[in-house]
């Protein structure tokens, strides 16, 4: 891919985090991104995964419990519920992004969102770029990290006349 398709990525999904974040009630500020740099990472992170013919990767997506608690639909505190939820949001961003991509040419199936709980965090990888996104909240840190690998040949094509991208809770066929 080239790099302004990159730059548009990112582009797509830093409005897709503020987006999905705003419709929970949250407000954020965009504090940056930088190439696999560790930002704030919480001790329980949701990993999920995509692949397709032209882009392949994951998104992780760590926020802060307090952030959980309080956006948690059916207000669930405990441990299972919060780590469901931050699997649950993981999986909307994605499909969010998904959504938007899909009006520019691009397609991919989701995995299943897993979540993990640790106290170091470290990504490895030896092609893709993964990139981090880093928001602020009242009740914290936001982090996402969207790695992904493009066929070199791919391209984002030109915003279609009328948008695809869905509003969440849509529903969209393949």
């Amino acid at each position: 891919m080239r790099h302004e398709d990159w730059n548009q990525l990112n582009a797509i999904v830093i409005e897709s985090v503020t987006s999905l974040l705003a419709s929970s009630g949250v407000e954020t500020v965009y504090a940056g991104c930088a190439e696999d740099r560790v930002r704030g990472w919480a001790d329980t992170i949701s990993i999920i995964g995509f692949g397709g013919d032209k882009l392949r990767g994951s998104l992780v997506l760590s926020a802060p419990e307090g952030l959980l608690v309080r956006t948690h639909p059916a207000r669930g505190t405990t441990e299972e519920d919060l780590a469901d939820w931050l699997s649950e949001l993981a999986n909307l961003l994605l499909g969010h992004i998904k959504a938007r991509l899909a009006g520019l040419g691009v397609s991919f199936v989701m995995s299943t969102p897993i979540t993990l709980s640790a106290t170091t965090l470290r990504f490895r990888r030896f092609k893709g770029l993964p990139v981090m996104h880093a928001f602020e909240s009242d009740e914290g840190t936001v982090v996402v990290m969207f790695e992904a690998i493009g066929d070199d040949s791919a391209q984002l094509a030109a915003p279609a006349e009328e948008p695809v991208a869905l509003d969440a809770g849509e529903v969209m066929l393949f």
